[in-house]
């Protein structure tokens, strides 16, 4: 079996190529025709595992109920569900997203939004109670601060609701903000999962994986990254300081790019 570098171009890019083909087999005309084709969808499944296991690991609850086991079993349900949005084109608005930006983000959030305790329904028509004391055009508008502004006995409930609800952490549908994203979140973001699309050597490999785990790369990380790839430890262990410099680099050089 190839190591290294080119294990990984080999592996990611015959499963890049696999998914392209499965999607260009799908109807764009016929919803329930694409929905019915479940052998492209289990092939999918099995063929992105990895992928999957990814998010899992990566998926933040505001409590500690749920395992890893129930994170992946849930992230593998959620995509059993919209498996057949991407390239589809009223569901693919982000035209030039790769499979891996375009699930990564929704079936994350879902998961999350899923298992977390509180009802994101609540939360969310919660919000759009204060957007509408606030005036605003969008519940995903509202931030924290502004709720000082919302006066009148008949608003404390929700406004103390809004603002215990706010404190922690809340899952919002990326389907939300389709239309608020601007074009540069949007750059920025094609930029960084240029690396998780492309890993095709070591150091792009790590940065990939700091980049989907938004933190370094602690000892045990390195290791399940060895295992999935089959990459010995001191090979990554030699090329993590410098996919730390090259993602602060690139992270330094969005962030100048968005002060100018």
């Amino acid at each position: 079996m190839p190591k290294g570098g080119l294990y990984i171009v080999t592996q990611i890019e015959k499963i890049k190529q696999r998914t392209a083909e499965l999607y260009a087999m799908l109807p764009t005309d016929c919803e329930e025709t694409r929905k019915s084709m479940l052998h492209i969808r289990d092939e999918l499944l099995e063929i992105n595992e990895k992928l999957f296991h990814k998010i899992a690991l990566n998926t933040h609850l505001d409590h500690n109920r749920y395992e890893y086991g129930d994170k992946h079993q849930e992230i593998c349900l959620q995509f059993l569900e919209i498996w057949w949005w991407y390239k589809y084109p009223p569901r693919y608005k982000d035209s030039k997203a790769s499979f891996t930006s375009y699930m990564w983000v929704r079936l994350k959030e879902r998961a999350e939004r899923s298992l977390n305790e509180l009802s994101y329904s609540v939360y969310r028509s919660t919000l759009i109670q204060c957007q509408r004391l606030l005036g605003l055009d969008h519940w995903t508008k509202v931030k924290p601060e502004m709720l000082s502004a919302i006066t009148g006995k008949e608003n404390h409930e929700v406004v103390q609701l809004a603002m215990r609800m706010m404190n922690r952490n809340y899952y919002t549908a990326i389907e939300d903000h389709w239309d608020l994203e601007s074009p540069e979140i949007s750059s920025a973001n094609e930029v960084l999962f240029s690396y998780v699309d492309n890993p095709s050597d070591i150091k792009r490999l790590l940065v990939s994986e700091m980049i989907l785990r938004e933190s370094d790369l602690s000892g045990k990380e390195i290791e399940e990254i060895s295992d999935i790839y089959c990459i010995p430890i001191p090979e990554l262990a030699s090329q993590l300081e410098i996919a730390k410099i090259e993602l602060y680099s690139k992270l330094k050089e969005i962030d100048d790019w968005r002060n100018t």
